[in-house]
């Protein structure tokens, strides 16, 4: 098993290793902890990571959080979501309003919110819902396609949102699309 030093210097020179890991949660977790170190502040003059490899490393860390928040240690998947939407800031104008990049930012303020919601700190829950709904309407208007798990995701804010037969609107297509999550059905009554 590598250790944190060498895959951080595998990743600024864009090398990988076969390694089997043991455990494939294991792995994930450590790849993401490794990118922090590699991926550039705000006043970094050049970027080391093209942004399809940040949004994929966003990508893993959303996942990352979500599992936590599957097997209900939500505080952890707290902690891991609010780092990832601090990793946002890093980005440039420019990347922040790139497709894909909104796209896992709304879906990660949705499982904030969630996660703020099941552990009582109320405070910033519809700020969470409020910023991932801006971000879902405008997303949906620029793209064709559906993703399952976004329609999922928006179908969650909007019910969170007290937009009831909208949020049903889009589970079902989630559902119809194949996304037939535990969340889905539980927000689709």
């Amino acid at each position: 098993k590598p250790n944190h030093q060498h895959m951080v210097r595998q990743a600024r020179r864009g090398e990988e290793d076969e390694v089997e890991p043991k455990d494939q949660w294991e792995t994930s977790s450590e790849q993401f902890r490794a990118s922090e170190y590699y991926i550039p502040s705000k006043k970094s003059s050049q970027r080391q990571v093209r942004h399809s490899e940040d949004i994929e490393v966003f990508e893993s860390a959303l996942n990352i959080a979500h599992m936590y928040y599957v097997r209900g240690d939500y505080v952890t998947a707290k902690v891991e979501v609010s780092k990832l939407l601090k990793r946002f800031e890093t980005l440039s104008a420019s990347e922040k309003k790139m497709v894909k990049t909104m796209a896992v930012k709304a879906r990660a303020l949705t499982l904030l919110g969630l996660l703020l919601e099941y552990l009582g700190i109320r405070d910033d829950v519809e700020k969470c819902f409020q910023e991932a709904m801006v971000l879902f309407d405008y997303l949906f208007m620029k793209t064709d396609k559906d993703s399952p798990q976004m329609l999922t995701d928006y179908g969650i804010t909007l019910f969170m949102m007290k937009r009831n037969s909208e949020a049903m609107n889009y589970l079902q297509r989630a559902i119809d699309l194949g996304c037939a999550t535990a969340d889905t059905w539980q927000y689709l009554g």
